[in-house]
């Protein structure tokens, strides 16, 4: 009941100030972002006051989507039927830590973060940061966590989190000089893969798709114990119906493709990489 009455003048007067000045009428007022599995049941339903509700989650060394559907249902509560984006996010690195937020090591969180935003895109939830562009202040001793969620060093070398989000978005971009019919159908379908696959297929303006599969569950460390795991090896088999071009991408580990082949049945490796399938026809 205190966080209800002490936050509902201050975000009315938000609200009705933006949306009552020419310049800032159209940008979306979004709502406190909570986090911490706390706060959505005291400040209620707010959907009326806000354009966006929004959260923080941080996995904690956990898998990506760890605990995502939880949050996104707890901020239904404040937000209503609104769009709703996820304002922090990430991973610390700092290993002598004694925080209770768990400690990431660098490579782990290299792996995992390609699969962050996926794992939002397919709850559409449409945005989403990770915090924070650099390490700061600086702490060699990496016993304080809060200066070690950066996707940089404090030197500006990149992490291994921050070369595979620009691998992807190297992927993404990736220009041809030849060109395909844009919009034209793509008729696939799995033969087999394992209980915790994920897909989603984007289609790009040249008509090439672009295919990225993973595995939700797939963990390679364990936060709590700080010990290394080893998801089982298994494969997801895609039937294309025609001989396809078929690249694939790693973006954890380069930008550049790993395979390359044309066929009509791919068969890709599943462990805890996301793979990304680039295809286009024969």
């Amino acid at each position: 009941a205190a966080l209800r009455a002490s936050s509902e003048p201050l975000v009315v007067s938000v609200r009705s100030s933006a949306k009552s000045t020419a310049a800032t009428r159209y940008i979306p007022v979004a709502g406190p972002a909570l986090g911490m599995r706390k706060g959505y049941d005291e400040l209620g339903n707010r959907s009326s006051i806000m354009d966006w509700g929004s959260f923080h989650l941080y996995t904690g060394g956990f898998v990506p989507g760890y605990r995502s559907d939880d949050l996104i249902s707890m901020e239904r509560q404040v937000c209503g039927s609104k769009p709703q984006f996820v304002t922090e996010t990430g991973w610390h690195n700092a290993p002598n830590s004694k925080a209770t937020h768990n400690y990431t090591p660098l490579d782990v969180a290299g792996t995992y973060a390609p699969r962050l935003p996926l794992e939002y895109f397919i709850r559409d939830v449409p945005k989403m940061s990770i915090y924070e562009l650099i390490d700061n202040p600086a702490d060699p001793a990496g016993t304080d966590h809060e200066a070690h969620f950066g996707l940089l060093n404090t030197d500006w070398t990149p992490k291994p989190a921050f070369t595979a989000l620009a691998n992807m978005n190297i992927i993404l971009k990736r220009q041809y000089r030849t060109t395909g019919r844009a919009g034209a159908p793509l008729e696939f379908s799995f033969r087999e893969g394992p209980s915790d696959l994920r897909s989603c297929l984007l289609a790009r303006s040249d008509g090439r798709y672009l295919l990225f599969l993973w595995r939700s569950l797939a963990s390679i460390y364990d936060p709590n114990k700080r010990i290394r795991l080893t998801p089982t090896t298994t494969t997801a088999e895609l039937d294309w119906g025609a001989n396809r071009s078929v690249n694939r991408f790693v973006p954890s580990l380069s930008s550049n493709p790993v395979a390359t082949e044309v066929t009509s049945r791919s068969i890709v490796p599943m462990e805890a990489e996301l793979q990304i399938l680039e295809i286009s026809p024969a």
